[in-house]
């Protein structure tokens, strides 16, 4: 019994290294065509009381370019979203950025629906990236950040559960 509970305890752990503690933005990515590729943001807010109001994403500027928005539309009446390019001549990184018209995301609320289409001009595929949740009434301070955390395929998750069940056979 106490080997089936610290097998438990490791992989429950292994579940949660990459969350973060305020916040997590979560993606996943699809490759459109040749080296066209979108991402597909889903926002979470685990504590902070204020919510979060702001947030920008950063794209590395020897990876990216032709940055585009492809969120789903239902967000434009309640979110003020741009994106700047990347530009590798003054080596300044690109970025999304969503502002809150109306109502930030409260504490244990989640949003989908944000996403960017762009060129991707790095090795394998597209990755983590950098972001930042920050005040929107003073955008230089910044109350959380992190990398964005890949949503595991549905094949991923019936292995870990099979890898999981496995553990579960072999500590008895």
């Amino acid at each position: 019994m106490k080997r089936q509970i610290i097998s438990l305890f490791i992989c429950l752990m292994g579940l949660s290294a990459s969350a973060g503690i305020l916040t997590d933005i979560f993606y996943t990515v699809e490759n459109i065509a040749d080296n066209q590729w979108r991402y597909d943001y889903t926002v979470s807010n685990h504590v902070l009381a204020d919510g979060i109001g702001q947030f920008t994403i950063w794209f590395d500027y020897t990876q990216y370019e032709s940055i585009q928005i492809a969120s789903d539309t239902a967000l434009d009446t309640d979110w003020d979203q741009i994106v700047w390019q990347p530009n590798e001549t003054l080596l300044n990184n690109g970025g999304f950025d969503a502002l809150a018209l109306i109502t930030p995301i409260d504490v244990d609320e989640t949003i989908s629906g944000f996403s960017v289409s762009f060129i991707w001009n790095g090795p394998d595929e597209p990755g983590r990236q950098f972001y930042e949740i920050v005040n929107p009434d003073n955008p230089s301070e910044v109350l959380d950040s992190g990398f964005t955390v890949l949503i595991p395929e549905p094949f991923s998750i019936g292995l870990m559960i099979v890898g999981m069940c496995f553990l579960k056979k072999w500590s008895q």
